[in-house]
């Protein structure tokens, strides 16, 4: 049966080749070097045993290959009978059973049997005359047994007992033992049971030429290995691949479908996670039903590929059972959770059926992978089916189920390698495209830098051609030496602004201090008509408040939105008096015997707000005011850049609040020149630097005592 079924798969890949060829072909041959590895028992040779007795006397060994020993042996419920109970005049009566087959199936020959119990069973096997040395092949069991030969032990599992606690089960892997030569053999087998739901002989002993049957073992432990190993990297293979590329999750899925199978070939078939110490039967029976989790990783593996088909509104509720079931065999012992078995099937059967389900819409509606995902499953279900109902005896096969999987994971992992050559291809081109952009796109900002280059070289030359000409614009030297500035704009050119105006008696000085909102071109551009009003109108104006307000009247609604605050004042030396006007500037100081003072006149609207009648009506005109300054003072006019100073480490305090008032006080015995200027390094040690946030300009005037 199991061959004829491979011969579909054969013609199925063989249809499929033109989409596949490299990778089909490629799985044909190792399917092929599978199968030459193994010789099929003969498990249908026409002779069975009848009433505890195997008739193979006609049975040429060397050219009909092994023989399963299958058919009816004796079986004796609730008995651990010996070779000696059987050499006595009076025998024990028995039942038949047939093999193979649970012990709970045999009432039907036994009479009345429990799963758990103890039995023996007896079959005697009558043999050729000449036959070459033979080997019996004892399949993996369940449960404890021990096997004597012709009256000899020849292995046993576990410990047989009458009850749970002189019984203990062991998984060993199959074994094969060499027989002494004779005639006729006794086989007789001990087995008990209080764990497993399926107790009994459920595999053939397998009887065989010697040096076949050993062949036989070791080609099975070479594909076991070949099997096991293939998937442990290609677990550790496509690992790799998803922490290369999180954003896929089809390499996760993969990788723990390797783990959670590989899980369960190690204590299932031949068994090799037995062989470390640490291994117990009831862990590994926990860790077999445990691979239940398996589907669900398997479920999740086809939705990276068909998220549309693959719902996870219907898997839901099934995942909820299977983390019901999980759960049960983690923490109930195995006699527990083992009787939930059917369960385990029923769901096993649903993702079986929800699989094909998935993959016909998926090949129905022509998605990409659709075609090599369902070969892989047809093969992988088809040897499951096939070991399922291997396992409740419905059918007489061999347990294929390693080779299906090896054919599934082959697959699949062909198909994950195309898709990552597909990423990896499209990835390239992308980036050979991307790079041919990155190009274009660096000749252009190359052409845009030289541009920008050239435009920024050429605003850089304007820039210093305006700082040039705002300098010349401002006084060269002051006109009295009793008078000094410092002029500090924040950048190249400046909104603060300031002059002398002469007029013809000597003795009187005009002092023009302003502050333009903003700062930059914009403001000295306000600052240059500043300077063509003072021109034109200072030596006429000697009445500060009509300075103001003709400088108000060329300047509103001529400034773009900007407006300048200014204060103007004009000083005659002769009589010490300061006749001045403010548009909204900071008072000057008059700073004496240790004590400062602001100037008391009135304040009115920066220049530009309003126009002159507006300022009449709201009572923001300007007015002058006349103060006699006294002897041995000074006069000192700054822009709100030295109040509004604030240190560059981000603390929110003004020089205003912090040090202006002791500052000017500390240096007032300093002559015009110097206290400016130490002014000035005093403001750049409290702001931690040369760089302002405003532009400053600071006047100083030293009122000499006669």
């Amino acid at each position: 049966m199991i061959f004829s079924f491979f011969r579909g798969c054969e013609r199925m890949v063989l249809s499929l080749r033109k989409s596949n060829r490299c990778g089909f072909a490629l799985l044909a041959a190792v399917a092929a070097f599978f199968f030459s590895c193994t010789r099929p028992y003969n498990e249908s040779y026409p002779v069975r045993a009848v009433d505890g007795v195997l008739d193979l006397r006609e049975q040429d060994f060397l050219k009909d290959g092994p023989v399963a020993l299958k058919g009816g042996w004796e079986f004796y419920w609730n008995e651990l009978y010996s070779p000696s109970d059987f050499n006595q005049q009076q025998k024990p009566v028995s039942s038949i059973a047939e093999v193979p087959s649970s012990w709970n199936e045999a009432k039907k020959y036994a009479g009345k049997t429990s799963i758990y119990g103890c039995a023996t069973y007896r079959l005697n096997v009558l043999l050729p005359s000449r036959t070459p040395p033979l080997s019996l092949r004892i399949p993996a069991v369940d449960t404890a047994y021990r096997v004597i030969i012709n009256g000899k032990d020849l292995c046993a599992n576990g410990r047989v007992g009458r009850d749970k606690a002189s019984s203990k089960p062991v998984y060993y892997a199959p074994v094969s033992r060499e027989l002494s030569r004779a005639q006729e053999i006794e086989i007789i087998v001990q087995m008990s049971n209080f764990d497993f739901p399926r107790p009994g002989m459920k595999d053939c002993f397998v009887l065989g030429e010697a040096r076949e049957i050993l062949l036989e073992s070791e080609n099975r432990l070479a594909l076991n290995i070949f099997v096991v190993g293939a998937m442990i990297l290609m677990a550790m293979y496509h690992f790799a691949l998803f922490c290369q590329r999180p954003s896929d999750r089809s390499g996760l899925y993969f990788a723990l479908l390797c783990i959670s199978t590989l899980s369960r070939l190690l204590v299932t078939g031949e068994g090799y996670a037995y062989h470390f110490s640490f291994m117990t039967w009831e862990i590994g029976s926990k860790v077999e039903y445990l691979s239940l989790l398996g589907w669900a990783i398997g479920i999740m593996f086809m939705r990276t590929f068909f998220p549309k088909e693959v719902s996870l509104k219907i898997l839901t509720p099934v995942f909820l059972i299977i983390a019901i079931l999980s759960a049960t065999v983690l923490f109930t012992p195995v006699m527990v959770f083992t009787r939930l078995l059917l369960i385990f099937d029923i769901v096993s059967i649903f993702f079986i059926l929800y699989f094909f389900y998935a993959l016909i819409l998926a090949m129905v509606r022509k998605r990409e992978y659709s075609t090599t995902i369902a070969v892989g499953v047809v093969l992988f279900m088809s040897t499951i089916a096939n070991d399922m109902l291997l396992g409740y005896r419905l059918i007489d096969s061999v347990y294929v189920m390693p080779y299906g999987l090896f054919a599934f994971f082959f697959l699949q992992s062909t198909l994950l390698s195309r898709k990552f050559a597909k990423v990896f291809s499209t990835v390239s081109v992308l980036s050979q495209r991307l790079e041919d952009k990155v190009f274009e796109r660096t000749q252009e900002l190359d052409i845009e830098r030289q541009k920008l280059a050239f435009n920024n070289t050429t605003m850089e030359n304007e820039l210093l051609l305006a700082q040039k000409i705002q300098q010349q614009m401002l006084p060269l030297y002051s006109p009295f030496d009793d008078i000094f500035t410092v002029y500090h704009p924040m950048m190249p050119v400046g909104g603060d602004f300031f002059d002398f105006i002469r007029f013809r008696d000597k003795n009187k000085i005009g002092i023009f201090l302003s502050d333009v909102s903003g700062h930059g071109v914009s403001a000295a551009f306000i600052t240059l008509m500043l300077k063509s009003i003072l021109l034109q109108a200072g030596v006429k104006k000697e009445n500060p408040s009509e300075m103001l307000h003709c400088i108000n009247e060329v300047l509103f609604d001529q400034t773009g939105g900007y407006f300048c605050t200014a204060f103007y004042g004009i000083y005659n030396r002769g009589d010490r008096t300061f006749t001045y006007a403010n548009a909204g500037h900071d008072q000057p100081f008059i700073i004496e015997n240790s004590s400062i003072r602001a100037l008391s006149g009135k304040r009115g609207a920066p220049v530009g707000v309003m126009d002159n009648h507006d300022l009449e009506i709201f009572g923001k005109g300007y007015l002058s005011s006349t103060e006699v300054l006294p002897e041995n003072s000074k006069l000192f006019l700054y822009t709100d850049g030295l109040t509004e100073t604030r240190p560059i480490n981000g603390d929110n305090i003004f020089f205003s609040d912090s040090q202006l008032n002791e500052t000017l006080i500390r240096l007032s015995n300093n002559g015009c020149h110097e206290f400016a200027e130490n002014v000035f390094e005093q403001l750049v040690l409290f702001r931690g630097s040369r760089l302002f946030e405003d532009d400053i300009a600071l006047i100083c005037l030293d009122i000499p005592k006669k």
